[in-house]
Parts: structure tokens; sequence; C-alpha cells
């Protein structure tokens, strides 16, 4: 199978499913033989502590469109997935868990959908008939699926559900971190996508155990606060904190901005009077720099602050008492 010719590639993370692996193989490649859609597998092993590195290896030696993927530890779901979009190389990419709980014979529907309807981008499963257990499953799914339809606008019924279609250049569009796996509808709504929810097959789980719980409403929460800032920010990264570009200027320092934008010749100090005339504008008068001396006037007149042209003498001006008296001179009085 050449790489040009490529139609699906099919992404899976696997973690600890070492019972689950020989099953789910045969049957991605029992949906895809029929359809006439040529396909790749990419198994994306994250750090599993059971042997399914071993398995994966000695599968992907006598299939070659099985091309696993093995990341050094156990990273997430996310950089799974992530690493499995770096490598794809179809036309249409396809996700779905590794523990059969999916349907792959969806897959070549959904591929179709996308194939027929050229203006939908990405279709969303919906499990809508699901066999999970209620409190530890559907309760927590439902609660996160409504809060996060409700905080980024996106609505869908089940954001949890792993099988999704995407054509491909939409995931070369995106780029996953963090716990963002969960919201790929909104980054890819971000994105421009145009998105599409059906329902699929939903299974029980027969082997191995499930890897998450009641706990993950949380982690949804905060990771839901970080994907509405990100939403919010995106473009507009300078509004994200007080800084210099930040700052919007209320309206009377506006005014004030506009004001300084003045020709020279309404500079500080001169300003055009109602006939065109440029005339002197009062300057207010001088501090005293020194806090120690007082304004009490010595003897003599003192010419207004605003007279232009003349000095005050600092001793007239601010005084500390009498004047010293000079050598040999008598003080009057």
């Amino acid at each position: 199978m050449s790489q040009d010719t490529i139609d699906i590639s099919v992404v899976i993370p696997i973690y600890n499913e070492e019972e689950n692996l020989p099953d789910l193989v045969s049957r991605v490649e029992e949906a895809l033989r029929p359809s006439g859609f040529t396909f790749e597998l990419i198994c994306v092993d994250d750090g599993s502590k059971d042997d399914s590195a071993r398995v994966l290896k000695s599968l992907a030696a006598q299939r070659p469109w099985l091309k696993p993927r093995y990341l050094m530890r156990n990273y997430g779901q996310t950089a799974a997935l992530q690493a499995g979009f770096d490598a794809v190389q179809g036309r249409y990419t396809v996700t779905l868990d590794g523990d059969l709980q999916n349907d792959p014979l969806d897959i070549p529907e959904l591929v179709r959908t996308l194939e027929t309807t050229p203006d939908i981008n990405m279709i969303s499963g919906w499990r809508k008939d699901r066999q999970d257990a209620a409190i530890n499953r559907k309760i927590p799914s439902m609660i996160a699926n409504r809060i996060i339809a409700k905080v980024t606008g996106v609505k869908l019924h089940d954001y949890g559900c792993a099988l999704k279609a995407y054509r491909t250049d939409l995931v070369q569009r995106i780029r996953l971190y963090g716990e963002l796996h969960r919201f790929i509808p909104v980054l890819a709504a971000e994105a421009g996508a145009k998105i599409m929810e059906v329902p699929v097959r939903h299974h029980a789980r027969t082997k191995g155990v499930s890897k998450y719980g009641i706990d993950r409403t949380f982690r949804v929460i905060l990771d839901l606060l970080l994907m509405k800032f990100m939403l919010r920010y995106l473009h507009r990264p300078l509004d994200a904190h007080p800084g210099p570009g930040h700052l919007r200027l209320p309206e009377p320092t506006q005014a004030l901005r506009r004001l300084h934008r003045r020709p020279p010749s309404a500079a500080a100090g001169r300003h055009s009077g109602s006939h065109g005339r440029a005339v002197d504008r009062p300057r207010p008068a001088r501090r005293n720099p020194d806090p120690g001396l007082s304004r009490t006037p010595g003897p003599g007149p003192i010419p207004p602050a605003s007279a232009p042209g003349k000095l005050i003498p600092p001793r007239r001006a601010f005084s500390r008492g009498p004047a010293p008296k000079k050598p040999g001179e008598q003080r009057r009085g």
C-alpha cells in the first residue's frame, strides 16, 4: 500500500489494553477491508505498564498497514492523540478508543458522510444508547457535556465519545496539549470547522478496566476554565494582562492625548484667542523647592509670579527671618 493512496488513517491511543489489542486490530481490518477504502492503523502506546507494546510489535510484524508508535512514558490521552495526528497520511482521520466499546463498523459510514457533504469538516459520534454504569460513567459525562456546551457555545450531546472522523487538513491545523482531547470539537470550531454529530454504536467493556471515574468531572471543569481563557484571548493576547498595550484610557485622558497632538502654534504656554492671535497663557507659580522655607515675604514689593521676564529674589520671596547683619552695620530700631 503506497502512501499516496491512503484514504483513512485510524488513530487509537493505547494504555494497558493488551487483552483487547488482538481483537481490536482484527475488527478494524474486518470493517475496512470490504469498504473499498485504503487505510492505515496507527496505535499509539501511551507508556503502558502491561505487555501492550510487545503485543503491538508482534501484530505489526504481519500487517504492514499497522503502524504502532511508542511513547516513553504515560503522557495521557491528549499527547497520544497528537502523536498519532502527527503521523497520519490519509485523506481522512478517524479516532476511537482501544477498549472495543466503539464499533469499527461505524468508520466507513462516517467517512462516506464526509465525502458526500463537502461543507462538513468533522463528524462527532454520539453514544445515544450508551452501555456504561450510570453513576461512574454516564452521570459524570452528562454533567460535563452540559457544562462544556453551555460555556463554549458548541452544542453537542457527547463530547467524550472517542469515535470521531475528520478531514486530515483539520487535524493538522489544531494542536493538542494538556488534557484538551475532550475539547477537540471546540478547537475545531475555533479553527473554522463545521461539525456534525451522528449517533454511533456503543458496547459494554468486556476486557480490562476503565481508566476513568467520577473524579474526571472536576478535571473537566478545570480544563474548561483554561479553554474559556484561550478562546477569549487567543486572538487578543495583550488583553489578557494589564500591560501598557491593554489599558484603555478614559474619555478625559483621551482628550488630553488629542491635545498633545495639536500643532506647534498651540503648544504649552500659548493658545489661539478668539481672533486667531497668539496670547500668553498664565503660568502657575513656582513651588518652593525647600520645605523648610516659609512663604513670609521679606521687605519690599514682590512682583507677580505671572509677570514675564522678571525674577523674584529668593531672599525676598522666601525668608527664614531677618536678613543677617553685615560687619560694622548697626541694626535700626
